[in-house]
């Protein structure tokens, strides 16, 4: 049976991180004004990564910001955990290297 999570591919991974890196560069561009399509998009991940709409800003733990902080906040944690993910994958493919990085965890 298939697991529901898929390990998915260093060159994903890749394209998701550069993908990512040009929307928190947009979005600290400070845009005027999103596009609707865009405001459900960025509002739909915000919620499935465990924000909450209270009022006109996005609650998580202690923070409370608006969308566009909330977005960039969320994609760099996304950035920095998926660069972790690649990373790890990288050394488990150099036999014998594994252990010698074990001591960054």
């Amino acid at each position: 049976m298939k697991s529901c999570r898929t390990e998915r591919e260093p060159s994903e991974l890749e394209r998701s991180i550069e993908s990512k890196r040009t929307l928190v560069a947009y979005l600290r561009s400070r845009p005027k004004h999103l596009t609707i399509e865009s405001f459900i998009c960025i509002a739909d991940l915000l919620q499935k990564s465990g924000w909450n709409l209270e009022g006109e800003r996005w609650r998580k733990g202690d923070l409370w910001i608006s969308l566009v902080e909330a977005a960039i906040v969320e994609m760099t944690a996304q950035i920095s955990a998926e660069k972790d993910r690649l990373l790890r994958k990288t050394v488990k493919g150099y036999p014998g290297k594994a252990e010698q990085f074990k001591t960054f965890s």
